[in-house]
This record gives structure tokens, C-alpha cells and sequence, in this order.
């Protein structure tokens, strides 16, 4: 299979190559993604959401330019940063980088009775991101016992 029939679909561009109505590209791409064949993006590129094959999510970075300008800040951010802990984000870049639900990963880390919410850049691999958070965590707590995130 060539890459080019591994991007993200968009049901205008599908409409096209199947010479049918958007809708019914729309259909049918929810219909193929309620039968686990593709997933659903949380971006919209207009009002259509971005359909990809599981596995390719990498491909979802070419997307970036449909989001908005704070949401694209809080999306260099994490891909720099790769693990960003939520209590140390501006109220800004938290509500941002909740919006950015495709690229930030919410993770909920559990520690010393404490719950904490940290973000992993959605191509970060999790067993670095889990040895990540554990060095965040320990550089300014006291931790007695594992820390164990809730994927």
C-alpha cells in the first residue's frame, strides 16, 4: 500500500475520488469507523472530522494547520517537551492542550494517594513517557510508593 493511501481522509476528498455526495462519503466513513476500520480524529478541518487507518495516526501531524493559534503553540509545546505535567501549565496552555486531544494524551498518575494529570505527545512511546513522569515526579516529591499511570 503507497503512503499516499495511508493519509487521513477527509469525506469531501472521498466524495471526489467516489464520484458520490459528501454526505453520503460522511456515511460512509462513520459507518467504516463504528466497525473499528478507521478512527475518528478530534480535529475538524471545517466542519468535518479526520478520518485515519489505526495505526497511522503519524499522519495526523499534517493536520496541525487546522487548529487554532493557541492550540497549535500548546502542540509545539508537548511535541518538544514530550511529557508536560498538568499543575505546572498556565491556565491557558492546560485548557489547550484538552483541546488538542489527538497530539496530548491525558494520562492519570497515581502516587502517594495523590491523582495527577500529566499530557504525553501522542507519539511519545509510553514506556518513556511513564520513566519521564517518574523523573518529573521524583525531582520535586517525596515518593514512597510506584507511580502507576492509568492509560
Amino acid at each position: 500500500m503507497g503512503m499516499a493511501k495511508l493519509q487521513p481522509l477527509l469525506p469531501i476528498l472521498v466524495a471526489k475520488k467516489l464520484n458520490i455526495t459528501s454526505i453520503g462519503a460522511a456515511a460512509m466513513l462513520s459507518e467504516m469507523s463504528s466497525k473499528k476500520m478507521l478512527k475518528i480524529s478530534h480535529l475538524k478541518v471545517g466542519s468535518s472530522p479526520v478520518y485515519y487507518l489505526p495505526g497511522t495516526e503519524l499522519f495526523l501531524e499534517s493536520f496541525k494547520g487546522s487548529l487554532g493559534q493557541k492550540e497549535l503553540q500548546a502542540f509545539d509545546v508537548i511535541k518538544e517537551k514530550r511529557v508536560l505535567r498538568e499543575s505546572e501549565q498556565t491556565p491557558l496552555l492546560r485548557v489547550c492542550l484538552k483541546n488538542i486531544k489527538d497530539f496530548a494524551i491525558p494520562l492519570e498518575v497515581q502516587y502517594d494517594g495523590k491523582t495527577e494529570i500529566f499530557y504525553q505527545w501522542f507519539l511519545f512511546p509510553e514506556g518513556q513517557a511513564r520513566e519521564l513522569i517518574g523523573k518529573i515526579i521524583s525531582s520535586t516529591e517525596k515518593v514512597t510508593t510506584p507511580i502507576i499511570p492509568k492509560a
